[in-house]
């Protein structure tokens, strides 16, 4: 929404579908336009000239395209003004009458311009703010010497009929404006370092808890920094800074860390304001010669921070690990690398290690914002791991009569690397699967020691083999 051409107008965030709602002529024109919470409403403060009576500035409300113009305050006296904001629910509207130079008082009424109350009276307000909760009203108002600038928050009482000022000590600054963070635990303004209202050349933003304390200086320049605000979630604040030359939009951490410029352009970038998912900022500028709206769109916040887990760290060879992303800031890519010369760009992904080694694993996330790598040095051990074996054999035949010749068959676990055989008839083998020829009958026990790096192990079968003839046989 944006005022042009003595009128009133709205267009989509694309830019299309331009709409004329208002129309003024003359030296009238409209200004303090916002919409209503639920978007279904505008108001707006229609500013006239009358060369007998002066200068009005009435407050309208209409719906969003144009119909039902309702006028809701009527200026009384050209020396009087309003400024106002919408309660959150948008039942209704906070206000502020004021009469130049002299003071101020503050009002509500429903939307449709029925049941005012008065809230009670003050200084000159600069400008109101209500709270997210409407609980509090935050007043940036002045005297009528233009000299003693401050702001004021005070609570609304429940009935919505009381307002009860002065919980915030009068500030020394000039020129202010201030806005609630989302949660309402503090507001966010600018102030200027020079006494006069006029003077402010030289501003800066500040933010301050609701009960007054934690005074926090966000900018510390040269420049006029102004027109603060923060972004939706809270996390950012969007400014005005001449700082570089010209008026260009600036955002920053809300602890005033991290600033960036936004805008570079010789003409004049002002009045910036969030969309609601915190994805765009709108604001005005002069530039190319021509006043206009113009929206510019963020990158991601902050750049990605990588993290990463394997299922297992360390094993035998070949070893399948799986890895998994646990990476901050919304990456869009991921690139890992397993210190074997292999890679992958999967999110999550499975590798398998073949080769016994210490292996370092890096993983890169990138997102619109930046990059970020995270390296694990020697993250994964690959490694034979050897138990002591269990030995086991088999043999067949296992009987018969002489000579009886027999195949032995190692049945060991664990990897054995060397084996010893003791036949039972004073013969040897170190042969993994030997065969023996019994010559003489009897009963043989057999022996079979293996060895591996870990230990060896041990087994014996007595009278595991029986040889026989035509005569009784002997016993060994």
């Amino acid at each position: 929404m944006f005022s042009r051409e003595y009128g009133l107008y709205k267009v989509f965030s694309d830019g299309t579908g331009e709409k004329k709602l208002t129309s003024t002529m003359g030296k009238n024109f409209t200004s303090d336009y916002a919409w209503s919470p639920d978007g279904y409403k505008i108001s707006y403060i229609e500013n006239r000239y009358d060369d007998a009576a002066g200068p009005r500035s009435d407050l309208w409300i209409m719906n969003s395209d144009g119909t039902e113009r309702i006028q809701l305050l009527d200026t009384i006296w050209y020396r009087y003004y309003y400024i106002y904001t919408w309660f959150p629910t948008g039942s209704k509207i906070l206000y502020s009458e004021i009469y130049e130079e002299i003071g101020g008082s503050y009002w509500e009424m429903d939307s449709d311009g029925s049941d005012k109350h008065n809230l009670g009276n003050m200084g000159i307000a600069d400008s109101i703010a209500l709270s997210p909760d409407a609980s509090k009203i935050a007043i940036c108002a002045h005297g009528p010497a233009d000299i003693d600038y401050y702001i004021d928050i005070g609570k609304v009482g429940k009935d919505l009929t009381s307002f009860r000022p002065g919980l915030i000590s009068h500030q020394t600054q000039s020129k202010q404006s201030q806005i609630w963070s989302p949660d309402g635990s503090k507001i966010v303004y600018y102030a200027g370092k020079n006494e006069s209202y006029y003077e402010d050349e030289n501003s800066e933003i500040y933010t301050m808890k609701a009960d007054g304390t934690g005074k926090t200086q966000l900018t510390s320049d040269l420049a006029n920094d102004n027109s603060p605000m923060f972004s939706p979630d809270g996390s950012k604040i969007v400014y005005v800074s001449d700082k570089a030359g010209s008026k260009d939009i600036w955002v920053m951490n809300a602890d005033g860390k991290n600033k960036v410029q936004l805008t570079s352009n010789s003409a004049s970038d002002s009045f910036p304001v969030w969309s609601p998912d915190g994805k765009k900022i709108a604001f005005w500028s002069d530039r190319e010669g021509n006043n206009g709206i113009y929206i510019l769109t963020l990158k991601t916040e902050n750049p990605p921070v990588a993290a990463f887990f394997a299922s297992q760290t360390s094993g035998n060879p070949p070893l399948k690990v799986s890895f998994t992303d646990q990476s901050t800031g919304t990456p869009i890519s991921w690139k890992w690398s397993f210190g074997d010369g292999n890679v992958s760009t999967l999110q999550n992904t499975v590798h398998v290690y073949n080769k016994e080694g210490k292996y370092t694993v890096s993983l890169t996330v990138k997102n619109e914002a930046g990059t970020n790598t995270k390296t694990i040095k020697n993250y994964i051990t690959v490694k034979t791991v050897y138990l002591k074996p269990i030995t086991a054999f088999s043999a067949s035949p296992n009987s018969g009569k002489v000579p009886l010749t027999v195949r032995f068959t190692d049945k060991s676990i664990g990897s054995p690397t060397s084996w010893k055989w003791s036949f039972g008839d004073g013969k040897t083998s170190t042969a993994q699967n030997p065969e023996h020829q019994y010559l003489q009958e009897g009963k043989y026990k057999v022996t079979l020691t293996v060895t591996n790096a870990a230990g060896s192990s041990t087994i014996t079968k007595t009278n595991y083999i029986t040889v026989t003839t035509n005569t009784r046989p002997g016993i060994f």
